[in-house]
């Protein structure tokens, strides 16, 4: 929960008994009648609205501490210019359906904030947009539930919840070894995205090159050779930039 609502001025003297808090009865003149009508104080709806996005970003599978960060709070190097490429990403997100179908790539060692720099650009596109953040292993563990108990909802909804998003952020992503038998399931359910034209990034310590799997690999770079921006794997905490492919 956030701060708890406070009333306010407003909202104390003009609050009715019959109406709830937050909310209050005022008149108003349309076409020469007079009405009455039920307001909501501005203070509540201000309250209420960054309630809302507060729950919909733990529901979103994020770290509530990491709730309304902003990129002053990341501590990484800003000298290649990565930052602001991520700010032109975050304002294109919904004026171009290019941008919203990019997929991106954060890779790095362990704590150099790859997953606080993507919970950023959550914050920042969650009031408009379902971003959803999934630990790979705990994506894999959905998406191979619902491939062996196809009747039941429970696994079905996760998974369209996990294809249809808007934008979807998968952490820890080729970090472990996984079998032959489960790549397909990963493989599969990034190409449903990419036919949905829905965005990913991508948080991984493996750098790109080095992924074994080439049907994954090859998947996304024939997706980014498609709709190439500036905003398409870059090393996002290394000194020097990287064209890969």
């Amino acid at each position: 929960m956030l701060k708890k609502w406070t009333q306010c001025r407003q909202c104390k003297s003009k609050q009715s008994p019959t109406i709830p808090a937050g909310y209050f009865k005022t008149e108003e003149i349309k076409n020469g009648i007079h009405y009455i009508v039920t307001k909501e104080c501005l203070c509540h709806k201000n309250w209420r609205l960054e309630e809302e996005k507060y729950q919909k970003f733990i529901s979103s599978g994020f770290d509530k501490d990491k709730y309304n960060l902003n990129f002053e709070d990341y501590k990484g190097t800003q000298s290649i210019g990565n930052i602001t490429r991520l700010k032109n990403y975050i304002e294109l997100f919904p004026k171009d359906d290019k941008v919203r179908k990019t997929i991106l790539y954060f890779w790095g060692l362990t704590d150099t904030q790859k997953t606080t720099v993507a919970t950023i650009i959550a914050n920042k596109l969650l009031s408009h947009f379902d971003i959803r953040y999934k630990i790979c292993d705990d994506l894999f563990k959905i998406i191979i539930d619902n491939q062996y108990y196809p009747e039941n909802e429970e696994y079905e909804i996760k998974v369209q919840q996990c294809i249809n998003c808007d934008l979807l952020i998968i952490d820890d992503v080729f970090n472990e070894i996984y079998t032959d038998k489960q790549l397909p399931f990963l493989e599969k359910f990034i190409q449903k995205r990419i036919d949905n034209k829905k965005g990913i990034i991508f948080i991984s310590n493996v750098h790109l090159a080095d992924i074994k799997n080439m049907s994954i690999k090859n998947l996304i770079k024939k997706y980014t050779d498609k709709n190439k921006t500036e905003f398409n794997f870059f090393d996002i905490y290394n000194d020097i930039p990287e064209v890969l492919f």
